[in-house]
């Protein structure tokens, strides 16, 4: 299930709710806050095994019941432990996530204009030999930055980074580290004209953090 409660400043736990009865239990949740409030997102799972992305508002003081964010039907045995990722920016709400629906891998971003009331067709960012991890970061008043981690040919991890605007127009396709480790869950932020990235990775048999910085594209 996936719950939810309001945490004070003094560290107590109120107003706890469920938000949805039934969803992928290992893939990260995301919440962003919009111009009419919480917007959550996260992996559900149906009785079939359909384990679509989901969006709740918090509105009038509860979570709406989830709703597709997008039909991908992708339908999986096993959690993937792949969630997606949301920005808001007053009525503008974008979501990043996988999917591997009909065994083709893609990396895809939804915009909405209405506070996540809406959301358009998906645009994808990348396609083919995926391992998802997404990340998303709002860049500028039009833009934003995705980053997603990728297989190489060696059969290690490509951890790479897309602007796209709001409209949905994507620009190059940058490659920002090769990664050892094969599951990673890459940070992404922004700060003074710079992508920050973040991860974990693998060196001689040690785990290291290691972080990247990458200036945005004018």
């Amino acid at each position: 299930t996936l719950r939810s409660a309001v945490i004070t400043a003094d560290g107590e736990r109120t107003r706890e709710q469920m938000v949805d009865d039934s969803v992928c239990d290992c893939c990260q949740t995301d919440v962003a806050v919009a111009a009419s409030g919480p917007v959550a997102v996260y992996r559900d799972r149906t009785a079939a095994e359909i384990r679509d992305i989901y969006v709740s508002r918090f509105v009038d003081g509860a979570w709406q019941t989830g709703v597709p964010l997008h039909a991908d039907n992708w339908k999986i045995p096993g959690c993937p432990v792949n969630g997606p990722s949301i920005v808001a920016q007053d009525d503008r709400v974008a979501v990043a996530w996988f999917t591997a629906a009909d065994n083709k891998p893609s990396v895809r971003v939804a915009f909405s204009n209405d506070s996540a009331v809406t959301f358009g067709e998906p645009v994808e960012i990348a396609a083919g030999r995926l391992a998802g991890y997404v990340g998303l970061v709002i860049i500028g008043d039009d833009a934003l930055a995705v980053s997603w981690v990728s297989r190489t040919e060696s059969g290690n991890n490509a951890l790479n980074v897309r602007d796209v605007s709001f409209a949905g127009h994507p620009g190059p396709v940058r490659q920002v580290a090769t990664i050892q480790q094969l599951r990673v869950f890459p940070q992404l932020a922004y700060r003074d004209g710079n992508l920050v990235l973040a991860w974990t990775d693998e060196s001689d048999d040690t785990r290291e953090m290691r972080f990247a910085r990458v200036p945005v594209q004018s």
